[in-house]
């Protein structure tokens, strides 16, 4: 449901519209990027209660790295993942009309070769890594049985005004769906579905989650249309990679509006871009890129932009 009809947008947003809130929100992630952070983690439950992250189906083998970060992503309840291959051994099917999601994994090797040296020839070694391209399914792609659903927690989460005073704000804003347990936003349809608020392990969380999806909404082609929405091109990929750091940018900007910002949340999006930054080569610095980029999404969520035509 979208919690929203019982607030009105608040006249001004005076008080987020300091510049310095974005520069020292942005420093402070470069600070805990550079320091190291724990692994990211989920902050809601999901329908299998035993959830820590995505794995593989048949060998129960957890994905991890970038891997770990685009499944997670994909909108799906059920975190297991199989290849065609294993579907087919498992006695299933894809379902007609499924995309499979591109995984990458790292393979050991040694290269042998011999110079010439003035105490004759030489073997030398070399060490590296190749990577290898899978593409796996969801279960829920498959006519598999699916697992049998456990009951998860529910929180007593309450509505945080702050946060729903934003939403308001949202003007041409996409519709909000909590119809699966995932969270996602959908171009196709400009929706953003989210699992509901009592999944997560409080309301901060969920805000914080709805802020990431609203910030990718931002990028349609009817709003900001940036590419890494509009020109979507795969998982995993540079323009993908991109735009989850301006969506986690903008969310920690808004967390910080409205006040729910805390050393939690701040960890676990220090945790989320530092996966993201891996196919950008690990470069700390194209995070004030994304900033900038995240900025303009936040403020055309609070109806700065409008204002600044306007003006």
């Amino acid at each position: 449901m979208k919690a929203t009809k019982t607030y009105s947008a608040p006249s001004s947003f005076t008080s987020y519209e300091k510049n310095d809130v974005y520069e020292v929100i942005t420093n402070r992630i470069i600070q805990m990027i550079e320091e190291g952070v724990n692994p990211w983690k989920k902050t809601w439950e999901n329908v299998d209660s035993d959830f820590s992250g995505p794995v593989n189906f048949i060998s129960g083998r957890p994905y991890t790295g970038i891997n770990f970060f685009v499944l997670s992503c994909s909108p799906y309840s059920f975190p297991y993942f199989m290849t065609m291959k294993q579907v087919n051994e498992k006695g299933g099917r894809v379902k007609a009309g499924e995309k499979a999601t591109p995984v990458v994994f790292a393979k050991s090797f040694e290269k042998k070769s011999t110079k010439e040296t003035a105490d004759g020839e030489k073997v030398i070694t070399q060490k590296g890594f190749c990577y290898k391209l899978h593409w796996v399914f969801n279960i829920e792609q498959t006519n598999l049985p699916l697992p049998e659903i456990k009951e998860g927690i529910e929180n007593e989460n309450l509505i945080i005004e702050q946060c729903e005073n934003v939403i308001v704000a949202y003007k041409n804003a996409p519709a909000i769906t909590h119809v699966s347990n995932s969270a996602y936003y959908s171009p196709s349809i400009d929706t953003v579905n989210m699992p509901k608020m009592h999944q997560f392990i409080n309301s901060s969380a969920y805000y914080a989650t709805l802020f990431h999806e609203l910030i990718h909404s931002t990028g349609s082609a009817k709003r900001l249309g940036r590419d890494g929405v509009v020109d979507f091109d795969k998982f995993g990929s540079e323009r993908y990679s991109n735009e989850e750091l301006i969506a986690e940018l903008g969310a920690a900007f808004l967390n910080a509006f409205t006040g729910i910002t805390n050393p939690n949340l701040e960890e676990n999006t220090a945790a989320y871009l530092t996966g993201w930054l891996k196919p950008l080569k690990n470069d700390k610095k194209f995070v004030f890129k994304a900033a900038a980029a995240a900025q303009k999404a936040v403020n055309y969520m609070l109806g700065k932009q409008e204002k600044e035509q306007e003006e």
